[in-house]
């Protein structure tokens, strides 16, 4: 039986390094009085066996919330842990007197990566309970990584090193792999980019692509009002905004601004861009990558929240950006700056979760808020000839404008069949220059037509594929013929 500030570690250790997401545990409420106060889940390093110090916070619940039957409860949150490296699960519980509470625990023991330990004084010293044979009932949840990447440095064709990607069967398709370039490449005047590639199985399954440099893509920065993150008198608050974007973008970052912060809340905050569902967040992640956990910023101060790895997003669709953080005690919040009054950006609107439920306010508010992307300006597919074999692409880039490809940031490869697993490596990838004897003609910035030294003519924009080329009645315009030619060569020439 535990009571206020007691409270009860349990050891573990994983086998592999995919993030921790849900820590599920059983407790019950002792006798039929009341409890109070908070019940917060923690990972800990280890010191000597016993827990040290927090290395991740995850979820908490009102200690009313138990009941006299044991039952399980899910604790949230995000920590990717090392292998083999001894942690600790705990659970202290705290800001309140009155109660106590128990958890369920097997005491033939069994599990060898762990043991109980009890702290009577909110962690600050532990000790063992009921000797060293007893473990907890627990289960840690460790994400599933559908899309993984790799530094491969036996099979390549150029190097120190291939990109290794390895991807699942359903679950890793349209993941995507962002390798993101600093500083940027500048393609100007060259007209392909040639990389070799290797598959575990056939067909066109891996799509390549390049971005050009990062963009302030929506925004709304005016702001005359705040609203909080965190706790309001005794009420958990969170942020949302939504929002759309236009085709062939990938989202990179959030920007968000603080204003005054109320005491002192704790933790980091947990970014992420959701679905909608009848107009307010839907909990889903627009994509797997649509998720970060940062350190809030510091009071009037604005924060770009950059995303590990950027991700598209479907054009003309409604996305929320959510700002969430952990549940805070009593009077502690961020105020988060935004417009109110009357909407200023059309492409969406402000919303606020109130004790766990969403309201939109579609003609009242926005946040202050900045969307950045980046554009995908040329995409290819490389259909695998035999798998397990080394195959050389040419990507054809002369057909984008100079201004597009001066400023390269981000190549990305996304999985566009998943029907089976994948093992696939790049490597070796690089810019061919046109031609010294190639006749480029340009008007600003952009290519037009280009005749290389074989005598082969590329026009860039204007034409109709598969069609005659002719001239117009001009003389001096090319166009092509919308009808088949005459036995003198005649034909309508648009």
């Amino acid at each position: 039986m535990l009571g206020f500030g007691e409270s009860w570690a349990q050891g573990f250790k994983v086998a592999t390094t995919e993030n921790i997401s849900k820590i599920s545990v059983i407790l019950e409420k002792q006798g039929a009085g009341s409890i109070d106060g908070t019940i917060t889940a923690y990972i800990y390093s280890d010191s000597s066996g016993y827990p040290n110090a927090a290395v991740a916070t995850f979820s908490n619940m009102a200690a009313s919330g138990l009941t006299t039957t044991f039952t399980e409860y899910n604790f949230t949150g995000s920590f990717t842990p090392v292998v083999g490296t001894q942690y600790h699960l705990v659970l202290l519980r705290t800001g309140a007197t009155i109660g106590n509470w128990n958890f369920e625990l097997n005491s033939a023991g069994g599990y060898a990566d762990g043991m109980i330990s009890y702290t009577g004084n909110g962690g600050s010293t532990w000790s063992r309970i009921f000797g060293t044979t007893y473990d907890a009932y627990f289960k840690l949840y460790q994400d599933k990584i559908n899309l993984q990447s790799y530094s491969e440095a036996t099979i390549k064709n150029q190097g120190s090193y291939s990109l290794k990607g390895a991807a699942l069967a359903t679950g890793s398709l349209n993941a995507t792999l962002t390798r993101t370039v600093s500083p940027t490449i500048n393609l100007t005047g060259k007209t392909s980019i040639k990389f070799d590639i290797r598959s575990s199985r056939t067909g066109s399954n891996i799509k390549l692509g390049i971005t050009k440099a990062e963009t302030e893509d929506q925004v709304q920065v005016t702001y005359n009002d705040e609203q909080a993150l965190g706790d309001s008198t005794n009420n958990e608050l969170r942020e949302a905004q939504s929002f759309q974007i236009g085709a062939g973008k990938v989202v990179s970052a959030v920007e968000v601004r603080v204003g005054t912060i109320y005491n002192t809340p704790a933790g980091n905050w947990t970014v992420t861009i959701q679905t909608d569902n009848a107009g307010v967040p839907s909990g889903t992640l627009a994509h797997a990558n649509a998720s970060v956990v940062v350190p809030p910023p510091s009071a009037n101060s604005v924060k770009k929240i950059s995303f590990a790895n950027p991700f598209p997003l479907s054009a003309s669709t409604t996305y929320w950006a959510v700002i969430d953080s952990d549940d805070q005690s009593l009077h502690n919040r961020w105020m988060l700056s935004i417009w109110y009054g009357s909407s200023v950006y059309a492409g969406g609107n402000w919303g606020r979760k109130m004790n766990g439920v969403w309201t939109a306010y579609p003609t009242d508010a926005d946040m202050y808020f900045k969307i950045y992307t980046a554009a995908v300006i040329t995409e290819k597919t490389h259909s695998v000839s035999s798998a397990n074999t080394w195959e050389t692409d040419t990507w054809d880039i002369s057909g984008v404008a100079n201004a597009d490809k001066n400023a390269i940031n981000m190549i990305i490869a996304t999985i566009t069949n998943a029907d089976a697993d994948n093992t696939f490596y790049i490597d070796n990838m690089y810019s061919s220059a046109a031609s010294a004897n190639d006749i480029v003609f340009t008007t600003g910035s952009s290519e037009r037509m280009r005749i290389d030294s074989s005598g082969n003519v590329k026009i860039s924009a204007g034409g109709s594929a598969s069609k005659v080329i002719c001239w117009k009645s001009d003389g001096v315009t090319l166009g092509y013929c919308s009808d088949l030619a005459t036995s003198t060569g005649g034909c309508t020439c648009n």
